[in-house]
């Protein structure tokens, strides 16, 4: 390779390094979830932090959620699903930081990527769980004078800062 090749590939490296992050490049700025329910046709209300209503379907559908609140800040949702006949349930969808986002831009975002592409498109974060399947339970009529339900749910589907508060039964 002679030296004007050389020059060219160094060009187009650095454009590339300053116009871009690892994450946005890879992933983008929004992220899809898949919501599903059992039974089907549960109605779904998915709102952000904020509390503003993004989405209402009934499911199964497939939602797409912006990763970013802001700058340097993800995003959560809160998923509440609803049935007549069956309890409700609620899921909450967090944000994280992107393995593209924290390793990537080592070889290809560098401090761009790292402090502003990234954060400002919001690429930076990952929504987790990426898919929700809530499981609801019939709801007994008043007719039965059944007494309290006891609901168990899957470990990972409890929010972190409860978990400190669990007790393990075994």
């Amino acid at each position: 390779m002679n030296h004007r090749n050389w020059g060219l590939a160094a060009l187009i490296g650095g454009v590339l390094m300053l116009s871009s992050g690892c994450a946005t490049i890879v992933s983008g700025s929004d992220e899809r979830v898949s919501v599903n329910s059992t039974p089907d046709e549960a109605m779904v209300e998915i709102r952000n932090r904020n509390n503003r209503l993004v989405e209402r379907q009934q499911t199964p559908f497939t939602a797409t959620l912006d990763r970013s609140a802001g700058y340097f800040r993800g995003e959560t949702y809160t998923v509440t699903f609803r049935k007549e006949g069956y309890s409700s349930e609620e899921v909450v969808i967090r944000s994280r930081p992107s393995g593209w986002y924290l390793a990537g831009n080592l070889f290809f975002g560098g401090l761009i990527g790292w402090f502003i592409v990234d954060p400002l498109t919001g690429a930076m974060w990952v929504l987790t769980p990426d898919s929700v399947n809530a499981i609801l339970d019939e709801r007994p009529s008043q007719a039965d004078g059944a007494g309290p339900v006891l609901h168990v749910i899957l470990e990972e589907h409890v929010p972190d800062d409860l978990r400190a508060e669990m007790i393990r039964v075994r």
